[in-house]
């Protein structure tokens, strides 16, 4: 945007001033920040949102989301003691948990939260953890930015088992995988398969 600062300590007044404007595309049109309601009713029925919870009360989120009956394409991520709010409050909603401080976390926060995935940088994952948390009935998601966001990455993350990666490639991504399915349409090796979840 065109302003600075941190949003929880900002008026939505102040908030509803400010524009965008998408630097890759200089022809799109100055556009103003959405509040959350916004933003999904834009979505609806056209893709899943990650709610990446930074503050506010959770009942409110979880208000909105009802609001546009998205309880099932809404998966939240927050701070463990957030996501037990949330459970609380609706122990169906989706939640993606942070990495776990220990490995023996992994199966015990699975039962607490029953989350989706968890979430975390790709370096703090193991081959073992990674298999802890598919035993607990979990996926694993991680954040794959920065200098191996490439296909050595993506090749990591394949034989990890990892089901999904944060990407600023998607395009990459596509490419690598479908170079790879090919391939592997040929001659598969034993337990290999390319990541085919999400990009």
């Amino acid at each position: 945007t065109n302003g600075s600062g941190n949003v929880a300590d900002m008026p939505l007044s102040r908030i509803r001033a400010l524009t965008i404007q998408d630097e890759r595309n200089k022809g799109l049109s100055t556009l103003n920040v959405p509040t959350f309601d916004e933003a999904l009713a834009v979505c609806k029925g056209k893709i899943n949102v990650y709610v990446d919870h930074k503050s506010g009360n959770p009942s409110d989120v979880i208000a909105v989301i009802e609001k546009h009956q998205m309880l099932d394409n809404v998966a939240i991520y927050a701070s463990v003691d957030r996501l037990r709010q949330f459970k609380r409050l609706r122990p169906t909603l989706r939640v993606i948990s942070e990495h776990p401080a220990q490995r023996e976390d992994i199966a015990s926060m699975a039962v607490e939260l029953k989350p989706l995935c968890f979430d975390g940088h790709h370096l703090k994952w193991s081959h073992g953890q990674v298999a802890d948390a598919h035993r607990a009935g979990a996926q694993v998601w991680v954040d794959m930015l920065g200098p191996f966001d490439g296909p050595l990455g993506y090749l990591w993350a394949a034989k990890m088992g990892i089901d999904a990666i944060q990407t600023d490639h998607p395009e990459t991504f596509l490419q690598w995988r479908d170079d790879i399915q090919r391939a592997l349409d040929q001659s598969p090796p034993a337990g290999f398969s390319p990541l085919s979840q999400r990009s």
